[in-house]
């Protein structure tokens, strides 16, 4: 009787001591998986931070149209350019509400978003929009090529 107890014990113990190794394996995956995403954050915030810069230009000068293109289009086009993932969740909502305020002020407005949440969001307001992939990171032109062709197309 000693003896089953002891065999059971003894398996029971094996079959512990092999889902903490398991757990240690995924603690270690979860681990390299955050140092990896926390990395690209900190490239994407070097981005973002480019970006800001840029559109500071257009709002210090208050500019209604774009300096750079003429636009033949009279219809006005929002291009959002949201994320995949949701671990960017607070700037997809900024340009999230961004764009619902374009659309606010002129309903006409033609929302072309980038990114699946993006997509999402601005679709669970209600708004008809065109959409394309989200962009990737390290950025590749050819991703962005059919955005392109259609802004170009259409406006």
């Amino acid at each position: 009787m000693a003896r089953t107890a002891v065999i059971q014990l003894k398996k029971s113990l094996k079959r512990e001591m092999q889902v903490l190794d398991m757990l240690s394996v995924l603690k270690q995956i979860a681990i390299s998986e955050f140092h990896f995403l926390e990395k690209e954050r900190r490239e994407l915030s070097k981005y973002l931070r480019a970006l800001e810069g840029f559109f500071s230009f257009y709002q210090e000068w208050e500019l209604k149209q774009s300096i750079f293109v003429k636009s033949p289009s009279k219809t006005p086009c929002v291009l959002a350019i949201t994320s995949n993932e949701g671990f960017i969740g607070a700037l997809n909502n900024e340009v999230i509400q961004r764009t619902l305020e374009f659309y606010e002020k002129d309903p006409k407005t033609h929302v072309v978003v980038m990114g699946r949440r993006g997509a999402r969001k601005l679709r669970d307001y209600g708004l008809e929009i065109k959409e394309f992939p989200g962009v990737s990171f390290p950025l590749e032109y050819s991703a962005v090529l059919p955005v392109k062709r259609y802004l170009l197309e259409q406006y």
